[in-house]
């Protein structure tokens, strides 16, 4: 921070990072292509200040770009750099550059290149992919012409197999979660938590879907989510986190209950799917259960 306490403004530029590493990339064998993804290759939610840079790129082998930094130390000064894998399993290598600019760079296979135009003609491209990709670099002319950016193609409704795992990953969390705030172990709980908002959410996503119809866009991963889900389901949402307090813990618990029930009957009720009522009492009375028992420190 200055002294008056407005952040710095970045030596390099968004725009500039991309130059070089286009720059850098045409000068590297292994490196055939490799495209901009996400908000800044997007119409719809364009990139705004703080959004990152997010490269696709092909190349053989991954593990040589993805488990080195030097690499992108000779685009711009690094401040910290980890590598992981995307929600999708795919490897990637996140880097903050100075001046706070982030730069995901994904890896992926020359195998998945080749397939590229195979899945364009079958209209099966990532969502990702449909919403803006920009080509940077494509020595070998692989990338096929991609679509215009735009939604994804209209979801389809669970299964009623896919309803059901929905339910029990939630229960079967919703228990854990309560065992641990009985137990006191509060940082437990919130991380824990997880484990609920997943199946909750699809849940949301489902009842969005439902009362909006199937071609309703609900982006992926919350994104958005204040703009597609129902606003009464929205302003219940904010009830289900959780100071760091058990009081407040019981509290979210019960809001996360009582939301998930009502959307799940909800959507049972509109696909024509068996609902569990027995099951979802057995599952809230053993959590209240829990909220009303004496306190227990044995682990």
């Amino acid at each position: 921070m200055t002294a008056s306490g407005s952040i710095p403004a970045p030596t390099t530029s968004i725009e500039e990072l991309e130059a070089r590493f286009i720059r850098w990339a045409e000068t590297e064998e292994q490196i055939r292509a490799a495209l901009v993804v996400g908000s800044r290759a997007r119409d719809d939610h364009p990139a705004d200040p703080w959004a990152d840079l997010d490269i696709l790129l092909f190349v053989d082998p991954v593990e040589r770009y993805r488990d080195s930094i030097e690499w992108i130390r000779t685009l711009s000064p690094v401040w910290a750099s980890t590598a992981g894998r995307t929600v999708t399993g795919d490897p990637e290598r996140l880097v903050i550059f100075e001046g706070g600019l982030q730069v995901d760079f994904v890896f992926s296979t020359l195998a998945t290149l080749h397939q590229a135009r195979r899945m364009v003609e079958a209209d099966a491209l990532p969502d990702i992919l449909r919403r803006g990709a920009r080509v940077l670099v494509d020595k070998d002319q692989l990338i096929p012409p991609l679509p215009a950016p735009g939604k994804p193609p209209p979801r389809t409704p669970p299964t009623e197999a896919e309803f059901q795992r929905a339910l029990e990953g939630f229960w079967f969390s919703a228990v854990y979660c309560a065992k641990q705030l009985r137990r006191g172990e509060l940082w437990t709980f919130q991380n824990a938590s997880g484990g609920m908002q997943g199946p909750l959410l699809r849940m949301v996503e489902w009842h969005a879907h439902i009362v909006h119809g199937w071609d309703h866009d609900t982006w992926h991963g919350g994104k958005f989510l204040s703009e597609w889900a129902d606003p009464e389901v929205y302003a219940d949402l904010r009830e289900t986190f959780a100071h760091l307090n058990t009081a407040d813990g019981w509290r979210a618990m019960q809001a996360r209950l009582a939301l998930f029930h009502r959307l799940a009957r909800e959507v049972a009720t509109r696909l024509g799917y068996a609902y569990p009522n027995e099951l979802e009492g057995h599952i809230a009375g053993y959590v209240d259960t829990l909220r009303q028992a004496r306190q227990v420190t044995s682990r």
